[in-house]
């Protein structure tokens, strides 16, 4: 229970870090989904469910740019935005109880960035269900995830992230996102598709330096209860910056995406 709530409880230094994440995300990914939905997006009550959605900023940027559609974006933490706009409706839930919606409600439902915060049990036995249960057949399904392996990492890099996954194995929250293509063919998904974008944070640009300060709080949020790491924590993060420069260190994140059977449910 600990280790959950450790990882789970939001902050304001999350909030921001988040925000900042999915401004950084979209750069990389020169946009805010890969899912063929620009079309229906732009009919009037298009229904679109954001999970696990944490401060809103996804919802609230797509409710923008695509005001036509009707948004509803679920978290288990209430850190919802105070003013937001009409077409948005903000619900806490815990999705492990099941989504509060009915059957094939949505014409597209987005998640991205709860890999480490669901076992993989969940994954598999509750949370895909859920998604392909609220969509309405024919509508989108998109996952977004980042591979919980951080690439080319200098020792002290390799010694944090090693002490890092060893946590997130203790509480089975290692799910690989590779299994997801399996998983949506299970849950009678078709036209499914998968992209990877890699996340630099070695370079000596704005987005390189600005993925690395998020690289490092998201260390230092984990392992601040190692006691092994008291005192030393700050100093060793200073290390991994110099590591990534050195070794080009990166991460990658990927989308897939699929369409909900006609027939299916």
């Amino acid at each position: 229970k600990k280790n959950f709530m450790e990882i789970n409880v939001i902050d304001e230094d999350d909030i921001d870090k988040m925000q900042l994440q999915h401004h950084l995300l979209r750069e990389y990914w020169k946009g805010n989904f890969s899912a063929p939905v620009r079309e229906i997006l732009s009919v009037d009550g298009t229904k679109v469910l954001d999970v696990g959605c944490g401060p809103g900023t996804w919802t609230c940027e797509m409710s923008s740019d695509f005001s036509k559609a009707k948004y509803t974006a679920v978290d288990i933490n209430s850190v919802f935005p105070k003013i937001k706009p009409k077409n948005v409706e903000f619900v806490q839930c815990d999705i492990l109880k099941g989504l509060p919606f009915d059957d094939n409600t949505f014409d597209y439902v987005f998640l991205r960035f709860l890999i480490i915060h669901l076992t993989e049990v969940e994954w598999e036995t509750i949370l895909i269900r859920e998604l392909c249960r609220v969509c309405k057949p024919g509508g989108w399904i998109e996952l977004m995830e980042p591979m919980n392996e951080i690439r080319n990492t200098g020792p002290v890099t390799s010694k944090l992230c090693e002490k890092f996954h060893t946590r997130i194995r203790n509480q089975k929250r290692n799910f690989n996102v590779n299994r997801f293509h399996k998983l949506m063919i299970e849950n009678h998904l078709i036209n499914i598709n998968h992209q990877c974008r890699e996340m630099p944070f070695g370079l000596n640009d704005i987005k390189s330096e600005l993925g690395l300060d998020i690289m490092r709080e998201r260390l230092k949020k984990h392992l601040q209860f190692e006691r092994v790491y008291k005192g030393k924590i700050e100093d060793m993060l200073n290390k991994v910056a110099v590591e990534a420069k050195v070794h080009n260190t990166y991460i990658e994140t990927h989308r897939f995406w699929g369409q909900k059977e006609l027939s299916s449910y």
